[in-house]
């Protein structure tokens, strides 16, 4: 057999035993090491347990948002609609005012021009008195 094969037996003297509280160590520490690893892995469990809970309340709460999302987006187009319909009476009665405000003129117009005849007839009737007037005794 090999010098270096692990499967033949070793003698067993004093002087070759001063490895073996190294061994043992190392074998403590691999075992520590090892049940370390298992502790951790089911804490892990649990750690990804809580992760997956934690995710699925996050999707729940995207999908709330998106509907509440989904309904603003309804109610901005239904208002973007009101403020379309109510700015289509608003130049209704702004062309409205127009006409009125342009009949309106006209009709002051007609008012000053029918003022003024009334003062002339007046002015003409008040010279005519006063002519009148004059020719009396």
């Amino acid at each position: 057999m090999a010098k270096d094969d692990l499967t033949q037996k070793l003698p067993i003297n004093d002087e070759d035993r001063t490895t073996q509280p190294t061994l043992l160590a190392v074998f403590d520490l691999v075992r520590e090491v090892k049940e370390g690893m298992d502790r951790g892995y089911a804490g892990l469990g649990a750690s990804m347990t809580e992760l997956g809970a934690s995710v699925a309340s996050l999707q729940a709460d995207v999908t709330e948002l998106r509907a509440e999302v989904a309904e603003l987006r309804a109610e901005v187009a239904e208002l973007r609609a009101e403020v379309t319909r109510l700015s289509s009476r608003v130049d209704a009665i702004e062309s409205r005012l127009a006409r009125d405000i342009a009949g309106l003129g006209y009709k002051i117009e007609a008012l000053n021009k029918s003022r003024l005849q009334t003062e002339a007839d007046y002015t003409s009737l008040f010279d005519r008195v006063k002519e009148l007037e004059s020719k009396i005794p």
